[in-house]
C-alpha cells in the first residue's frame, strides 16, 4: 500500500509541475551537461578526422593519388542528448570541382535519448584524379563533410566540426639530365708521338638531354663546357650548343656533339692529362623544369700518352731460355745435329719507322767467336710491323773438343736498338737469350726407327724388377710381346730394372706406350746400365716430347755392353686422376 501511494504522489507531482509552464516556455535544464559531438573517419583511428594523401606525376605525366578520396564520416556523441539533435551538412570542397562531388546527405537528426547518427559519405564521382594533371603548381586539394548548423541542446564538437581528406600536390617539374651516346664518362688516349699525335680517329663525344618525364612546353637547354685551358677554346666545339626538347616528349630532339683537336696536347713532349665537364642549364626561367640530382655532368677524360713500344727478343718458342746437350765420348762429340736455333726481335706495338737490332755473343771462350754464326748479322722490324724475320743461330762444337773435362757452358745472346730512338725501349731483361751447352757423357738419342743392323735380343727368362711405388701389373708384361698387357702408375713415377741374365751388346731400346698413345710415356725418362746391379752408369736423360709418339726409338750412340738395364720415368703428361705412365713393351736390340 505504501508504494502504491508513491507512485500515485509522484504522478500528481509531476502533472502539477507540467501543466505549470505556459507553451513559450522552455524546461530550466540548468546543470544539465552540454552535447559533445565527435566527428570520425571510417577505417581511421577514433578522433582522426584529417587522412592526409599524396598526389605526384609519374614517368609519363599522368597524376595519381596514393589513396582513396571518397570517405565515410561518422557522427558520435558522447552521451545522450537531452534533446532532439539536428545536424545541417555541407561538404568541403577546396580546389576540387563541385560538379565532381556527391554528398549522401545534407541534414542529420539524434534523436532524444541516442548518440548516433547515420554516417554519410562524400564521393568523388571520377575514377582518377586526372583533372588536377594539366595545373603544374603545387596545390592542396580537399574533400570531406562540415557541420554548417547544430540545432539541440547546447551542441559542443570535440576536435572540430568537420573532416576531410587533405591532398598535396607537389608542382610539375621535368627534371633533366644530360647522357651521352656511350654514357656519361668518356676517355680519350692519344698517343704523341715525334711532335704529332697518332691518332686518326678524331676526340667527339655525342649526347643528348633527357627528362624524367615529358616538358610542358618546348624547352632550351644550354650546354657548356669547363676544363679546355682558354688559349685552346677554340678548337673546341658543341654543336649545336642548345638543345631543344619539345611540348610533350622526354629527351631532345637531337644529338649534340662536342669535337676538340689536338691543338692543346702538342705543346710539349711529356704525358699530361686533361678533364673536361660538358654542364647543361635551362636557357629560359620555367619553374616547372629544372636539373635533375644526377647526370648534371658528362666528364671527358684526355690522356697524352707518350708512344714507346718495348723491344725484346725471344727465340721461336717464345723463349729466352736455350739448352744444348752435347755427348762427348772418347774424344769426340757424338751428336749428329749441329746445335742451332732461331730467334726474332718483338715490339709490343707497331714500328713508327724502321727498327734496326744488333745482336752480339758474351761468354764465348777466347779463340772460339768465328765458331757462332748468325744469319742475318742484323734483325729489322719493317714500319707498321711488330717483329723481324726469323735469324738463325749457329755453332760449332770445336770449343766442346779442347779437353775432357764434363761441365755446363753458359753463354747469351744479346740484343740492342741499333739508332737510340725516342719511340723504342728495350724490355730490361728481356733483350737477351741465355744459352746453356751441357758438356755430357750421354749416349741416348732419339732416332726415327729400329736400325736394320739391330737384332733384337730374346727376353725369354728375364727378370723385371720395380723400384719405383705405387704400381699396377707386372715388369714382366713388358717382355710378353703383348700391346694391352701393361705395367703402370698413377704416380709421377715408373722406374724398373731388367736383369737380362748375361752380359750383352745394346745398340738402342725401344719403348712402347699402351695403346700407343703418346701421352702414356713420361715426360722424360733416364736410362743406365750395370753389370752388378747395384753399381750403375747413366747414359743420358730423353725428354718425350723430342719423339711425340706412341713408340720411342732410343739408339746408343755409341754401344755399351751390360747385364742390367734401369728405366726410370718421371712426370705424368697430364693432370687428371685418370692420367697414367703405362707402358706395354720394353725391347732391347744389339748388333751380331
Amino acid at each position: 500500500m505504501k508504494n502504491i501511494r508513491k507512485i500515485a504522489l509522484l504522478a500528481v507531482l509531476g502533472a502539477v509541475v507540467m501543466t505549470s509552464c505556459r507553451e513559450d516556455e522552455t524546461v530550466d535544464l540548468a546543470g544539465y551537461p552540454s552535447t559533445n559531438v565527435g566527428m570520425g573517419i571510417e577505417g581511421q583511428e577514433p578522433g582522426v578526422t584529417s587522412v592526409p594523401l599524396k598526389a605526384t606525376y609519374d614517368a609519363e605525366g599522368a597524376i595519381s593519388v596514393s589513396g582513396d578520396l571518397t570517405r565515410t564520416y561518422t557522427f558520435q556523441l558522447a552521451s545522450p542528448s537531452p534533446e532532439d539533435l539536428t545536424l545541417k551538412l555541407e561538404p568541403i570542397i577546396v580546389n576540387i570541382p563541385a560538379d565532381k562531388v556527391e554528398i549522401s546527405a545534407t541534414e542529420l537528426h539524434i534523436p532524444a535519448g541516442s548518440k548516433s547518427a547515420d554516417p554519410v559519405t562524400v564521393t568523388f564521382l571520377d575514377p582518377d584524379f586526372s583533372f588536377a594533371g594539366p595545373d603544374p603548381e603545387a596545390k592542396t586539394y580537399e574533400l570531406g563533410v562540415r557541420v554548417a548548423k547544430a540545432e539541440g541542446y547546447d551542441p559542443q564538437f570535440e576536435g572540430g566540426n568537420e573532416a576531410k581528406v587533405v591532398v598535396e600536390k607537389d608542382a610539375y617539374v621535368a627534371h633533366f639530365s644530360i647522357r651521352g651516346s656511350l654514357g656519361n664518362y668518356a676517355l680519350f688516349t692519344r698517343s704523341y708521338a715525334k711532335g704529332k699525335i697518332l691518332n686518326t680517329d678524331p676526340m667527339t663525344v655525342s649526347f643528348r638531354v633527357l627528362t624524367d618525364r615529358p616538358v610542358l612546353e618546348d624547352t632550351q637547354i644550354a650546354i657548356t663546357s669547363e676544363g679546355v685551358p682558354e688559349a685552346f677554346k677554340d678548337d673546341e666545339t658543341i654543336a649545336p650548343a642548345v638543345l631543344t626538347i619539345p611540348a610533350g616528349a622526354k629527351e631532345s630532339s637531337e644529338y649534340a656533339d662536342w669535337t676538340l683537336t689536338d691543338d692543346l696536347l702538342l705543346t710539349n713532349a711529356e704525358a699530361e692529362e686533361y678533364g673536361v665537364l660538358l654542364k647543361m642549364a635551362a636557357v629560359a626561367e620555367n619553374p616547372n623544369v629544372a636539373p635533375a640530382e644526377s647526370d648534371q655532368e658528362l666528364a671527358i677524360q684526355i690522356k697524352k700518352e707518350l708512344y714507346i713500344a718495348n723491344l725484346s727478343i725471344a727465340s721461336a718458342s717464345n723463349s729466352r731460355a736455350v739448352e744444348f746437350r752435347r755427348s762427348y765420348v772418347d774424344g769426340q762429340i757424338m751428336n749428329e745435329t749441329p746445335m742451332s736455333f732461331q730467334f726474332r726481335a718483338k715490339l709490343n706495338r707497331p714500328a713508327l719507322e724502321e727498327v734496326k737490332v744488333v745482336v752480339s755473343m758474351e761468354g764465348l771462350p777466347d779463340g772460339f767467336a768465328d765458331d757462332v754464326t748468325i744469319t742475318p748479322a742484323e734483325l729489322t722490324i719493317p714500319v707498321g710491323a711488330s717483329e723481324s724475320d726469323l735469324a738463325t743461330w749457329t755453332m760449332t762444337d770445336d770449343f766442346l773438343l779442347t779437353d775432357a773435362e764434363l761441365k755446363d757452358f753458359a753463354f747469351k745472346l744479346n740484343a740492342a736498338p741499333k739508332v737510340e730512338d725516342p719511340t723504342i725501349k728495350p724490355v730490361e731483361g728481356q733483350m737477351a737469350i741465355g744459352i746453356i751447352v751441357k758438356k755430357v757423357a750421354d749416349l741416348l738419342s732419339f732416332v726415327d726407327g729400329i736400325d736394320p743392323a739391330w737384332t733384337k735380343h730374346s727376353p725369354a727368362g728375364w727378370v723385371g724388377t720395380p723400384l719405383s711405388s705405387a704400381f699396377f701389373g707386372s715388369v714382366n708384361e713388358l717382355f710378353d710381346g703383348g700391346m694391352y698387357t701393361d705395367f703402370y702408375t698413377r704416380n709421377s713415377e715408373l722406374s724398373f730394372s731388367v736383369d737380362m741374365l748375361e752380359s750383352k751388346k745394346i745398340n738402342g731400346v725401344v719403348i712402347r706406350a699402351y695403346d700407343n698413345s703418346a701421352n702414356n710415356h713420361p715426360v722424360r725418362f733416364v736410362l743406365s746400365t750395370s753389370d752388378d746391379g747395384a753399381t750403375w752408369t747413366e747414359h743420358g736423360e730423353l725428354q718425350s716430347s723430342q719423339q711425340n709418339q706412341g713408340v720411342q726409338y732410343v739408339a746408343f750412340l755409341k754401344p755399351v755392353t751390360a747385364r742390367y738395364i734401369r728405366y726410370q720415368g718421371y712426370g705424368k703428361q697430364g693432370t687428371s686422376y685418370y692420367s697414367y705412365i703405362d707402358l706395354s713393351e720394353f725391347e732391347v736390340y744389339g748388333t751380331n
